[in-house]
């Protein structure tokens, strides 16, 4: 089973899923790896990694694929080197191997069933969302990041979301009876 994308495109499905693996206190080892979906009949590779609390799912396109198969990445794959223009995935006995170029990395693949992924999603999403508002990524990290609490041992945050492209208001922390504020404003989404 062998399927060939793009390096850049691996790449950008392994690091906007990494972070939502979890490696210290796994409950389940699975949590560990990134679990990729190869549709050779679409032509499409879907990276997805959870850790208990949060969820990443990721598309891309395929250049080659002999078949349809699913695999465990680890999220610590080696940088991608200069040069290297395709990413190939090719599952062989139970180990993944991956080439970038003259690069060659292995992953044994754990044992076990994914978690179901799009079932969950589907409980979540069969209600209407209260609200789908249009907000630059950038814009909306960077007031994150400066929203962490940080004398909490978990940042938490409150967010006021109202129309589509109204503000939204970021609440963190309360010091003397005032609240922190960050305010990211919306952008017209089209739909």
């Amino acid at each position: 089973m062998k399927a060939i994308l793009d390096a850049k495109e691996f790449k950008r499905l392994i690091d906007n899923t990494k972070k939502f693996t979890r490696w210290e206190d796994a409950n389940n080892k699975l949590m560990q790896y990134i679990h990729v979906i190869v549709d050779a009949k679409s032509m499409e590779i879907k990276a997805e990694a959870l850790d208990g609390y949060r969820i990443s799912i990721e598309y891309g396109k395929l250049m080659e694929a002999d078949e349809s198969f699913s695999c465990f990445i680890s999220p610590k794959i080696p940088v991608i080197v200069k040069g290297a223009r395709h990413a190939e995935l090719e599952l062989v006995d139970k180990k993944l191997l991956i080439r970038l170029g003259e690069f060659i990395v292995g992953c044994v693949q754990p044992e076990g069933e994914y978690f179901r992924v799009d079932e969950e999603l589907a409980k979540m999403q069969k209600d209407a969302p209260i609200k789908t508002i249009g907000i630059n990524a950038t814009y909306l990290e960077d007031a994150m990041k400066a929203a962490k609490n940080t004398e909490d041992w978990q940042p938490v945050i409150e967010m006021d979301v109202r129309e589509p492209n109204e503000p939204v208001i970021i609440r963190s922390g309360n010091r003397q009876g005032k609240q922190n504020l960050k305010v990211v404003l919306g952008v017209k989404i089209n739909h």
